[in-house]
């Protein structure tokens, strides 16, 4: 049996829309990611993407019966999944300066005979050692793949731990698709009626996810909060505040592109920085950015043009060197100097007047020099 204390995901399909699975968090219920396949039918793309934010992950490409593209964002890279078992059923990928990870199948469990994945870590010489565990469903609990944490940890050069995570999740994503939609042509009303094996609707129904806005702005990123006119405070608060449960989180910016979704950006801006300060009593920084400031105008175009787009950055450390602020630092560099400028000029005004001093000479060593000196020097001091 899989250990209960470690980090694992159940592959729970969501009861509203068909083309899209939840992996929820077996630890507290909470659903992580979900996955949407493609609904073209010359298309067999998957997509993952943060339950929270909706911000898009990566995808699985299907490209031949040999090669398969996994395609990670933020940042964006490609990995080529290929099928490298001649006897056996085996799945190869490699995943930063060379690390090498193998999919298997195997046995999962004495009671069922049927077949799940296992994740290894390619260590030739080396024995190898599994990093992912899956696990299929049954008529009475949903799929899971379980990520062993203690040999992860043990990767040595490896520093995307989560990008390890979301590739693992995808290529076993794409090994189950053909399930996936043998369940489906299973559900169809064509389809015979489903015997006592098929896979029954889990007990847990995911809330249905709508993206914040309805227009077809770009993809957010996976700390951004997308904000629209009509988008819900308290929603749009608990996905900020669910964001910063964790403790190496750094920031989070809410978003508005256009004028008329800025009073409900800063309105959850101002919520979720309230609430974690009660919840946590840490105070967050918070910076505003408008799209006039990251072009950096002049003075002028500040003071009569009007933003289109506003960011509310809030952080549990200083950003001012990190933001896309030319505009904010160039204007701050500039009244700093027109600051110094002007205490230099009072300054001025208030010192005395200084009179010229010459500087002393040296007498010289010579005998003729030197009554050539004494004569010059007369001739100053009388003048």
């Amino acid at each position: 049996m899989l250990d209960a204390n470690l980090y694992s995901l159940k592959l729970v399909k969501s009861a509203i829309e068909p083309d899209k699975t939840f992996l929820i968090n077996e630890s507290d219920g909470e659903p992580v990611y979900f996955r949407l396949r493609s609904t073209q039918e010359d298309d067999s793309r998957i997509e993952l993407y943060h339950s929270l934010t909706m911000a898009p992950l990566g995808s699985y490409q299907h490209i031949s019966s040999k090669l398969k593209l996994i395609a990670l964002r933020n940042p964006n890279s490609t990995i080529e999944l290929r099928n490298t078992g001649y006897l056996t059923w085996e799945w190869t990928f490699e995943f930063e300066r060379g690390i090498k990870f193998s999919w298997r199948k195997n046995i999962i469990g004495l009671s069922s005979q049927k077949r799940g994945f296992s994740c290894f870590l390619v260590r030739k010489p080396d024995p190898d050692y599994p990093c992912a565990i899956y696990r299929p469903g049954s008529s009475t609990t949903p799929a899971s793949v379980q990520f062993l944490d203690f040999n992860i940890r043990r990767i040595e050069n490896l520093t995307d731990g989560r990008g390890l995570e979301q590739a693992i999740l995808l290529s076993l994503l794409g090994f189950t698709e053909a399930m996936a939609d043998y369940e489906s042509r299973k559900a169809s009303p064509s389809s015979s009626p489903p015997t006592s094996n098929s896979a029954i609707e889990p007990s847990y129904r995911p809330p249905q996810l709508t993206r914040p806005v309805t227009i077809d702005y770009e993809k957010p990123e996976a700390n951004e909060i997308l904000v629209s006119e009509s988008s819900t405070v308290s929603e749009a608060c608990n996905r900020g505040l669910n964001l910063f449960k964790d403790p190496l989180f750094l920031y989070l910016f809410v978003h508005a592109p256009s004028p008329n979704s800025f009073k409900n950006a800063v309105k959850i801006a101002n919520e979720i920085k309230q609430t974690h300060f009660k919840r946590t009593k840490e105070e967050l920084y918070q910076y505003l950015i408008d799209d006039i400031m990251i072009k950096g105008n002049s003075k002028a175009d500040l003071k009569n043009s009007k933003p289109n787009s506003l960011k509310i950055y809030l952080s549990r450390t200083s950003l001012d060197e990190l933001l896309p602020t030319q505009g904010i630092q160039s204007s701050r560099r500039d009244s700093h100097s027109t600051q110094k400028t002007s205490e230099q000029k009072m300054n001025r005004t208030n010192e005395p007047a200084r009179t010229k001093t010459r500087p002393p000479e040296l007498p010289p060593k010579s005998e003729e020099d030197t009554q050539k000196w004494k004569i010059w020097s007369g001739i100053s001091r009388r003048g």
